[in-house]
């Protein structure tokens, strides 16, 4: 199985949605993006653009820099 859906499927059911959501929001607004685990989490990866998404047991954390600034153009998480 693929690693990274391994990570998903791992996720618990209290995180799942909101993870579906921003994961669903950068495939949707960038198609050509891949995705890898780096560092333990998915790695979204347009070019050198990073974002990273971590599952904890406090919720859902993104990570990212300067150069990762892949969502400024996406639209506000919808409810």
């Amino acid at each position: 199985m693929d690693r990274v859906q391994e990570y998903i499927d791992a996720i618990p059911p209290g995180h799942r949605p909101l993870f579906d959501r921003v994961s669903g929001l950068i495939l949707k607004e960038f198609p050509q993006v891949s995705v890898a685990l780096s560092y333990g989490m998915p790695t979204y990866r347009v070019g050198k653009r990073r974002l990273y998404i971590g599952v904890w047991r406090h919720g859902v954390s993104i990570h990212g820099g300067e150069q990762t600034a892949m969502v400024a153009s996406a639209p506000a998480i919808p409810r």
